[in-house]
């Protein structure tokens, strides 16, 4: 489990791995490692965060507790941001790709994960992407090494809006 959460070292081939465990280390390569580490993905505590968030939602909690201390909204926030830019990223680049390569649907999705926490691991069907392709998990790479929060705080202006809104309760499910 450590290496699709970090380095990518692949010591032995993927391809003799069953389906079962390839989508096992995409599930690790999407969680990635801890936050001071040079892993990928979304970070062990994001990934925390929203369980106990998801935890406190169905014990009816409106705080998030962690090793009985409490989380700061803000945090919990961020956890949820950064969860869904890196799905929404995920799954626009599977979008994309899926028109222009004539990979199979598994092993792109493998390859955009793999580029996605910077974890290194192939299938071997980068080489015959075409250049667009490569390009496009090239820059996958350097999002997922910059992180995906940076990219979102660099595009967008935050500000504290003054404006308040009346509550209105939606059903649900």
């Amino acid at each position: 489990s450590a290496a699709p959460r970090s380095g990518g070292l692949a010591s032995l081939d993927l391809h003799v791995f069953s389906f079962p465990s390839l989508l096992f280390m995409v599930v690790l390569m999407f969680i990635g490692g801890s936050p001071s580490s040079c892993a990928g993905g979304i970070r062990t505590t994001t990934f925390a965060v929203i369980l106990a968030k998801l935890w406190s939602v169905i014990r009816g909690s409106n705080e998030t507790h962690m090793f009985r201390k409490t989380l700061f909204v803000e945090d919990v926030n961020k956890a949820f941001l950064v969860f869904f830019a890196f799905l929404f990223l995920f799954f626009f680049s599977f979008f994309v790709l899926s028109f222009t390569e004539k990979a199979a649907p598994f092993p792109l999705a493998f390859e955009i994960m793999s580029a996605l926490s910077t974890c290194g691991f192939s299938l071997g069907i980068t080489a015959g992407l075409t250049v667009f392709g490569k390009i496009w998990l090239a820059f996958l790479m350097l999002i997922g090494r910059l992180g995906v929060i940076i990219l979102i705080y660099t595009f967008m202006n935050q500000k504290k809006s003054t404006i308040k809104y009346a509550k209105e309760s939606i059903l649900i499910g």
